[in-house]
């Protein structure tokens, strides 16, 4: 049996107030200045349909081809994979042409979170600020009650939408640089417009590295994985947000 004491809440909370002054809890800071460990940086890769064959099939050749990759060329280990399926409640606010992308997600496997994501640099979705702020259960009404205060202080509403998610991750400690690289292979699909649209649904492999001290280490992961699972030509630059918010149908071929 441990004989390490369990922190109570209230140690927590003591620890806390000692830590930090109540100026230091309510500085706020310039967005340059979050750290790299609440930057998340990755690349996402187009699975497309190939001789005829349905968009099923195209996902269940990648679950395989990635898995024998790992495998067959030690990319990792302490090798898991992981399924999991749920919804992603957008919120996206616009302040000065720069975008600020809410996100609230939950479903299995998943634990609910809201986070927050924005461009670090212009233009580019390899690196962006993420913040993450877990949600002890699931509570998409009162989530959207809280975005629905939080829009009523802007002049310009969001846009809003809500995307379904399921595939499977592969998560593991790479070898040449003892990181722990996450492999997503998954589906995502908005749901119809209207009777007469279509389901709106794409599918993508996903490379992200955790926990990284700079951005650059992160990439070079992320380029070793792409030629070893010959993904450059699939690369899909824009992000989630942008593929299925309403209005951009054309970048999905809709």
């Amino acid at each position: 049996m441990s004989s390490k004491k369990e922190m109570t809440l209230a140690d927590q909370m003591w620890r806390l107030h000692t830590t930090f002054s109540s100026t230091q809890l309510t500085q706020l800071i310039p967005l340059e200045s979050i750290p790299q460990k609440m930057h998340e940086v990755e690349k996402k890769y187009w699975i497309r349909r190939q001789g005829g064959y349905s968009l099923d099939a195209a996902i269940s050749a990648t679950f395989g081809q990635v898995d024998a990759v790992i495998r067959r060329n030690k990319l990792g280990a302490n090798l898991k994979v992981e399924t999991f399926v749920g919804i992603d409640q957008y919120y996206i606010f616009t302040v000065d042409e720069k975008e600020y992308h809410y996100r609230y997600r939950s479903g299995a496997n998943r634990q609910p979170q809201l986070t927050v994501k924005y461009q670090a640099i212009a233009g580019s979705n390899l690196d962006r600020g993420e913040v993450n702020i877990p949600i002890e259960s699931a509570h998409p009404d009162g989530v959207r009650a809280f975005m629905s205060v939080v829009a009523a202080m802007f002049s310009k509403p969001p846009i809003t939408f809500a995307i379904q998610q399921s595939g499977q991750i592969w998560i593991l400690t790479d070898t040449a640089s003892k990181r722990k690289v996450e492999i997503v292979v998954y589906r995502v699909y908005r749901s119809r417009d209207n009777e007469n649209s279509p389901r709106y649904e794409a599918a993508f492999i996903e490379i992200e590295p955790l926990k990284f001290p700079i951005a650059k280490e992160a990439l070079d992961i992320i380029e070793r994985y792409e030629v070893a699972l010959s993904l450059k030509a699939q690369a899909c630059p824009q992000s989630i947000a942008e593929l299925f918010r309403p209005g951009n149908e054309k970048l999905l071929g809709y």
